[in-house]
């Protein structure tokens, strides 16, 4: 209980560095980085503390559920609440044809690659056997 109780004030203390740096940063109007930007320094920052102190706080964020369930929604939600409606919709069509280009190329590339390994024998089953995918297994 007492590992729970230091990971969750670890989590308020980075909350709390994270709001006071983004009304700062909204405050002092400063342009040269976003308050993603600023998100992402902070979230490596504390990472490197975490994974540096190697106690038992580390421990409680090693869960998925809690990642999942608490970490991300306010992270999506801040993204969302954030997001400036007529950026968004005057370039729909780039993110659109991010998305969709992105995606098949990532599909591409992760079929050609698993297949390639599978062609090289790297694919190993749990009784250490070589296993050879075909081209649907690749793309499954």
């Amino acid at each position: 209980m007492e590992d729970l109780a230091v990971g969750l004030a670890f989590l308020v203390i980075a909350l709390i560095c994270y709001s006071v740096s983004g009304e700062a940063i909204q405050h002092h109007k400063i342009r040269f980085i976003h308050e993603s930007g600023v998100a992402i320094i902070m979230g490596f920052i504390f990472g490197v503390i975490l994974k540096a102190s190697k106690g038992s706080a580390s421990l409680a964020f090693n869960d998925k559920h809690l990642f999942f369930y608490f970490l991300l929604p306010p992270i999506i939600f801040s993204g969302g609440y954030n997001l400036k409606r007529r950026r968004f919709f005057r370039n729909f069509g780039w993110i659109v044809l991010y998305g969709v280009f992105g995606t098949i190329l990532v599909f591409i590339f992760t079929a050609l690659l698993t297949d390639v390994v599978s062609e090289a024998g790297w694919i190993v089953n749990l009784e250490g056997e070589t296993v050879k995918l075909t081209i649907s297994e690749t793309l499954i």
